[in-house]
């Protein structure tokens, strides 16, 4: 292990968040237990077009004031969770973990309701099915989520008029069909290290995003110097952990910014194994304000590009927080829980990916023990002739041009 990384257990998590709408408003929580999918309830819905497309923050910056209220279960044993009105520890946001919900495993099959709520809309509450409605062939159709089409049952008239007046534009409601959708190959690991199909819901590709607090600070600490710099008269207040969406936040006092870059292998409390399947490049959504719907033109976008373009996959695009994958599902994470670097490797990871499907990573670009770039091996030098071939080649040309030549004195000096 690198001599700059914590000791075993000295990582903890700090913060865990669900998001069970994707691209809408997000819910802390004290645990939540980790399906196949990822953490229980995550991005379990997801909103679109007419014509099935995925609509995001990207495009409707308003959808981050949408917020998801999750209702698990019925009478005493209902469990509540509620979306983010303000940063943690800020404006009085301080609610200490304990008080936090906790999502428990099967938690659709309980039974419940998503209650979504906006500015000026009434709630809409949408019933949890029965499992038998989101099994195949049961209404489902096909929800595009980037390059994948993903199975997805429709959540009815009432919730599309509902996003419709609010959105300004027409859409649905769609929550997961129980079919699987397969990760991408080339970010992960051999199937024979999971104990489930590799797979997740809507989120964009992978089933968990994981960020430590240390990088976030170090993001906060350069925000602030720009702050001075360049944003003296409307300086930046929107940016914290919750412009990038993290489900898992880590921490340590000995952990250094960035240091999560070049994890490979984790686990939880000595027990639960994760692999780390890539870093997570950034799109505009960090810009949006998650808090009043609102981008800002540059931050902070703007200062990590001069910072945070690490991955040569990627050249021109900024990452940050890493895309991990559980190798088991049917236990459960919480805030507090230990985290174990089991393995690591500086400079590693790669967007065209490093795992492939295989036990242990094959790293697109090779690097030393320091982890510099190593040079490609040298050019083969090419094979010096030998006596045979320069005779033999010497041969055939002689061959071809002594007859022509000799023809030629022949006739003219008329020696025959």
């Amino acid at each position: 292990m690198a001599a700059n990384m914590p000791v075993d257990d000295d990582i903890t998590v700090s913060g865990l968040y669900v998001y069970p709408v994707k691209s809408c408003r997000g819910i802390r929580v004290k645990s939540a237990a980790v399906s196949e999918l990822g953490l229980e309830l995550d991005r379990f819905w997801i909103i679109s077009s007419p014509d099935r497309q995925q609509v995001t923050q990207r495009g409707i910056s308003k959808m981050s004031m949408i917020l998801p209220r999750l209702e698990i279960g019925e009478g005493e044993d209902c469990v509540v969770a509620e979306a983010l009105t303000s940063p943690p520890g800020k404006d009085g946001n301080d609610i200490p973990p304990s008080a936090l919900p906790s999502i428990p495993s099967d938690a659709y099959g309980r039974g419940g309701r998503l209650i979504l709520n906006a500015p000026n809309m009434p709630p809409l509450v949408i019933p949890f099915r029965p499992r038998a409605e989101l099994t195949k062939n049961s209404g489902e159709s096909r929800i595009t989520v980037w390059t994948w089409d993903v199975a997805g049952v429709d959540e009815g008239e009432e919730a599309a008029a509902w996003l419709q007046d609010f959105l300004g534009v027409p859409a649905r409601l769609w929550v997961k069909a129980n079919t699987v959708r397969d990760l991408p190959v080339n970010h992960t690991p051999a199937r024979a290290l999971f104990s489930h199909e590799p797979q997740t819901a809507f989120a964009d590709v992978f089933p968990f995003l994981m960020l430590s607090e240390a990088s976030v600070a170090d993001i906060e600490s350069r925000i602030k110097q720009r702050n001075a710099e360049i944003y003296k008269d409307n300086p930046i207040t929107h940016v914290s952990v919750i412009n990038f969406r993290p489900n898992i936040v880590i921490s340590s006092p000995q952990m250094k910014p960035w240091a999560e870059d070049d994890f490979l292998q984790i686990s939880i409390n000595h027990t639960h194994d994760m692999y780390i399947a890539s870093r997570c490049t950034r799109c505009v959504m960090p810009t949006n304000n998650p808090f009043t719907g609102i981008f800002h033109k540059n931050e902070p976008t703007a200062t990590l590009m001069t910072f945070r373009r690490v991955d040569a996959g990627a050249k021109y695009k900024a990452c940050v927080g890493m895309n991990v994958v559980a190798a088991t599902h049917g236990w459960t994470l919480s805030v507090g829980d230990t985290l174990q670097v089991r393995s690591q490797q500086a400079g590693i990871h790669h967007q065209d990916g490093i795992w492939n499907g295989k036990d242990v990573p094959d790293p697109v670009i090779k690097r030393d023990a320091n982890g510099d770039e190593a040079p490609p091996p040298p050019s083969p030098s090419p094979k010096q002739p030998t006596a045979f071939t320069v005779i033999w080649v010497a041969s055939a040309v002689m061959a071809i041009i002594l007859p022509p030549l000799f023809a030629q004195w022949v006739e003219h000096y008329d020696v025959i």
